[in-house]
């Protein structure tokens, strides 16, 4: 059995190109946390999330990582029940069950690597192509009435999101 060695965290601070006034407050940045997971054999998966200045990656260091250490790197369902059980005395939702779930996705990643094939097929979702869609909502040199349709991107066409 090939289990999990590590868990390493990281945090990011991104500047905005332009501020975004969100009511009274004022975003100038944004911040992600990511995770990877390596077993031991050296395959590693990633994951990362909008951590909106929560201490995501702190969270998964003191945590949940400890859970997660040692556990099968083939099996990440058995591993989220660990984490979950683990975690119980601290808390089962919000930041903590965002943390599991960070960890979560680098796990899949990681047993996807290791089988040889894309995440979606170990998943099992087949070659059907599946509808997307995209939106995002960015500040604009000009002043546009708050409800205008032209403050958000049209959807892509291209098949990418």
């Amino acid at each position: 059995m090939t289990t999990v060695a590590r868990i390493d965290t990281a945090t990011a601070q991104l500047p905005l190109p332009a501020p975004l006034q969100l009511g009274a407050m004022t975003v100038t940045r944004r911040e992600y946390s990511a995770v990877q997971v390596t077993d031991d054999d050296g395959v590693t998966g990633v994951s990362y999330c909008l951590s909106r200045e929560a201490p995501m990656a702190e969270i998964v260091e003191r945590l949940v990582a400890a859970h997660a250490r040692g556990a099968d790197a083939d099996d990440p369902t058995s591993t989220w029940n660990r984490m979950l059980r683990g975690s119980a005395i601290v808390g089962r939702v919000g930041l903590v069950r965002r943390a599991i779930g960070l960890v979560d996705i680098a796990l899949w990643d990681v047993a996807a690597r290791r089988a040889g094939m894309p995440l979606w097929r170990l998943l099992g979702t087949g070659d059907a192509p599946a509808t997307r869609s995209s939106s995002r909502r960015t500040p604009l040199p000009t002043a546009l009435p708050a409800r205008s349709p032209t403050r958000c991107s049209p959807r892509r066409t291209d098949g990418r999101t």
